[in-house]
């Protein structure tokens, strides 16, 4: 498994910034993250889905970043649709 950059761009009392590459073609993204989350999340152990709740308007997109942020491992939403389509 080959993995690209995954590294941290800015970091306040409310929120980092991360760089997030796709491991399929090179693209990348920046996400914010609040950190009271990311500290729930990358450093305390809680799930993804229950740091980053639908009905507190977290999409199942953006908890795939966050887990790639974790994993150093991220397929973008283009790729993810040329490679698995509609099979998730």
């Amino acid at each position: 498994m080959t993995t690209v950059e995954t590294y941290i761009l800015e970091s306040t009392e409310s929120h980092s910034r991360y760089y997030l590459g796709c491991n399929s073609c090179r693209s990348h993204v920046e996400v914010l993250v609040p950190k009271d989350r990311e500290i729930q999340y990358l450093h305390g152990g809680l799930l993804v889905q229950d740091a980053f709740p639908d009905s507190e308007g977290f999409t199942p997109a953006y908890r795939e970043q966050i887990i790639g942020i974790r994993s150093r491992y991220h397929i973008c939403d283009k790729c993810w649709d040329e490679t698995l389509g509609d099979d998730e």
